[in-house]
């Protein structure tokens, strides 16, 4: 379907980190596309930091919260702005609540119907069920309004956010270790990560470790596992000052996490380590950056974390053999 005489955009993509990261490429599509269109998007505020000031949005609408109260007043903000049409690449009840609240008269999501989503949406046919990687089936979103695909480039704007220097010590290049994931099975233990940091102080690399606040147990404990020194940033960096870390470094590794993601964007060499969730729909092999998946899922299609035990390290069992010998593969300045 072709939306003709496009003139106000708006994505809604409300969260979370990785998710909402995944969607840049529309973005820079539909800037593209549409040069004189004005483009707003909506988002939580949680991870608002990363799009305020984007060169490519004319707009960030900010949702306080999922609540009522919060979404009508968010509703009453895009009535105002006048959108033509709305692109939903959230997909679930409150991102098609935000959407008809802005009463733009086409709104377009996905035809996977989850939480009655497709009840407030004009056309609810985007193909979504297929087992396809999460940025294609947001693309496609753009591919409805006759949106141009274009290669995913290099996100200036986040690779040029502020930054916190590490220290690399005698090192010459520097591996950033994205320590943290939603359930430990997600990503390697303590001793893991501790033994990767080893071999990569042995090899010429300073670690760096990422993570969020509830991660700092986990990055002492590596930390205290480790002969050498590394640099803990884990609980210390905002959005902005992550995205530049993360594109200073000459290679990241990370389980399914909003870092991993945010490292594509910024055109970084990344080592993807996969087991739970699935490579070919949640996998770092979406932007133009070297890149290795590492997984340790087998055959299986239709994971989730809830498969697993909590206690179960299911990326452990990939070997730190094979995880430096990635690192090498792809880091930057490694011939």
């Amino acid at each position: 379907m072709l939306v003709p005489n496009v003139n106000r955009i708006l994505i809604v993509k409300l969260s979370a980190f990785g998710d909402v990261v995944q969607t840049l490429p529309l973005l820079h599509g539909l800037r593209e596309s549409f040069p004189s269109a004005t483009i707003g998007w909506a988002v939580q505020r949680s991870f608002a930091p990363l799009l305020q000031g984007h060169p490519l949005l004319d707009n960030v609408h900010v949702l306080a919260s999922k609540k009522l109260g919060p979404c009508m007043r968010l509703g009453s903000e895009l009535r105002a702005a006048s959108y033509d049409v709305v692109l939903d690449a959230q997909g679930l009840f409150v991102s098609s609540l935000v959407s008809r609240l802005s009463n733009a008269p086409r709104r377009i999501g996905y035809n996977w119907r989850r939480e009655g989503n497709h009840l407030l949406m004009t056309d609810s046919s985007v193909e979504a069920t297929d087992r396809t990687h999460m940025v294609e089936k947001i693309l496609r979103l753009g591919d409805a309004i006759g949106a141009r695909r274009i290669p995913f480039i290099k996100d200036d704007f986040l690779a040029s956010r502020p930054t916190i220097v590490p220290d690399t010590r005698d090192c010459q290049r520097t591996a950033a270790l994205v320590v943290g994931a939603s359930v430990p099975s997600k990503t390697l233990s303590p001793e893991h990560w501790a033994r990767v940091s080893s071999q990569l102080y042995e090899d010429g690399f300073s670690s760096v470790l990422i993570g969020g606040p509830q991660e700092q147990a986990v990055a002492e404990r590596i930390d205290h596992l480790t002969a050498h020194a590394v640099t803990n940033l884990v609980g210390r960096t905002s959005f902005s000052e992550l995205a530049g870390v993360l594109s200073h470094s000459d290679v990241v590794v990370s389980s399914d996490t909003g870092a991993l993601h945010l490292a594509v964007a910024v055109g970084v060499p990344t080592v993807g380590l996969f087991g739970v969730s699935d490579p070919v729909r949640t996998g770092n092999d979406w932007g133009n950056a070297p890149h290795v998946v590492l997984d340790a899922g087998g055959a299986a299609e239709n994971r989730n974390f809830r498969d697993f035990a909590s206690d179960g390290r299911v990326v452990d069992a990939i070997p730190t053999a094979e995880i430096i010998e990635a690192i090498h593969r792809i880091a930057r300045g490694t011939k």
